[in-house]
Order: C-alpha cells, then structure tokens, then sequence
C-alpha cells in the first residue's frame, strides 16, 4: 500500500508539476544506493514540510544509466538531461522528467515542477558499498 501510494505520487507529479528553482552542489556522483528519507507534499498552502519516509524505498543508479530499487520499481534507465535534470524512462518507454538537487550524501528529486512543493530526499546508502 505505502509503495503504491509513493508510485502515485510519482505518477502525479508527472501531470501536476512544473520547474524547480533547486541547483545541484558541486559535481557529485549520481551512481550508487539511494535510501528513501523523507517526503515532501504541500496541500496548498503552503503548510508543507519534509516528513520521515514511511518505507525506506531504494534507489539504485547503475553507472551504464540503468536504475533498480522499489522506490520506482517500474523504471529502467536514467539520463541527466543538464545539470538540474533527469529523465526515469520506465519498462515501458513511458518517461518522467525530475528536477534534482545532488550533494555528497543527500540528492532531492521534485516533479517536473509542482505547482506546490513537493519532492523526495534520497540519502546515500554507504552500507551498500
């Protein structure tokens, strides 16, 4: 149920959203684990803040593009579109566009611009290496 409503939210954000103003912080690596650490909805004004993921969901970035993981279990590939964007092209050759933030250790990924805010903060697994 939870990862369901996480996919819906995913999907959603395809059809609601609209460009993030966030940068990604130097040039830091993409590939590797990801943990799901918190979620982000705004129901409209403006009283939306980050909250505890409800699933530790992962997110495996492959270093030929290819993406594994529960967090988006319908996804296949990634490519970074600039230094703010990325594509998830899904098993079947749908796509959503995400404006991300990436960090050493935290990467944000936001709709393809929400009307309201919204986003899901990743934290690098360094359990998995």
């Amino acid at each position: 149920m939870k990862r369901a409503f996480l996919w819906l939210l995913g999907s959603i954000w395809l059809f609601a959203c609209s460009k993030s103003d966030q940068h990604t912080a130097g040039n830091f690596e993409l590939a590797g684990t990801w943990r799901l650490a918190e979620t982000l909805a705004d129901p409209g004004d403006g009283s939306g803040t980050w909250k505890p993921a409800s699933a530790p969901l992962l997110l495996i970035f492959g270093a030929d593009g290819s993406i594994q993981g529960d967090a988006f279990p319908q996804a296949r590939r990634y490519q970074k579109l600039n230094d703010t964007n990325i594509r998830f092209t899904f098993a079947d050759g749908a796509f959503i566009n995400y404006t991300y933030s990436l960090t050493n250790t935290t990467l944000i990924l936001s709709g393809s611009g929400c009307i309201e805010p919204c986003g899901l903060k990743f934290k690098k697994d360094t359990s998995q290496n």
